[in-house]
């Protein structure tokens, strides 16, 4: 049997295309595969994103 694999909670701030700002919840494995998920699933570019954010108990930690 596979061993579970633990995600985590991520919140990516990013910048729309009209100038806008957004936020993307997501979990996943670490930060590097929450915004390759992000880029796929919402059409956005890596330099749309502007910070990552991890959760950490009731805190969000900056990690990108």
């Amino acid at each position: 049997m596979r061993d579970a694999v633990r995600k985590s909670h991520y919140k990516i701030y990013y910048r729309r295309k009209d100038g806008t700002h957004g936020t993307y919840f997501i979990a996943s494995e670490n930060a590097h595969f929450a915004v390759t998920d992000f880029m796929l699933r919402t059409g956005q570019s890596r330099e749309s994103v502007i910070s990552v954010e991890v959760q950490g108990g009731r805190r969000w930690v900056r990690v990108l």
